[in-house]
């Protein structure tokens, strides 16, 4: 097995604002944190979209508490050797791996910010049950599910 270069190392037990080669947005004045050539196969460590903020305490206070101008986190640029502006890219995802250190995940809802939220037209419950029963995602075995005023739902195990 070859080994592929790591283009970004990220520490996911550490914020990710002050880490290098995490940016919150895209923008033409970000210089390229690195670059390939075309075809080149490599690695990119990537942290979650709260940069940190939300931990492994099955707390929904979690979701809560997220400073939404604090997110969105992204590895890069990166860019690659030839490219010029307003080309396209095509970029073919091999693999995804979690963190050894880091080995669950979350999912949250953000009903009461109207501007980003896909439930900004009512204040529906975890469940949805409203209108759509047949669509209710029932947690699979092994999930933990809380619903408080926020939605968060934790998985841990491997």
């Amino acid at each position: 097995m070859t080994a592929h270069p790591m283009l970004v190392t990220v520490d996911p037990l550490k914020p990710a604002k002050g880490q290098a080669g995490l940016m919150n947005r895209w923008h033409p004045d970000i210089p390229a944190f690195a670059t390939v050539k075309q075809g080149e196969v490599f690695k990119l460590g990537c942290h979650e979209w709260t940069g940190g903020q939300v931990k492994n305490s099955d707390d929904a206070d979690d979701i809560r508490d997220v400073d939404l101008s604090q997110i969105h986190f992204l590895s890069g640029p990166v860019a690659v050797e030839g490219a010029e502006p307003g080309d396209a890219l095509v970029v073919e995802i091999l693999n995804i791996e979690y963190y050894e250190e880091m080995p669950w995940g979350y999912t949250g809802a953000f009903y009461s910010l109207p501007r980003y939220s896909v439930l900004r037209r009512s204040r529906r419950t975890a469940s949805c049950r409203e209108e759509r029963p047949e669509r209710r995602a029932a947690p699979s075995s092994g999930t933990t599910a809380r619903a408080a005023e926020h939605a968060f739902f934790s998985e841990t195990g491997r």
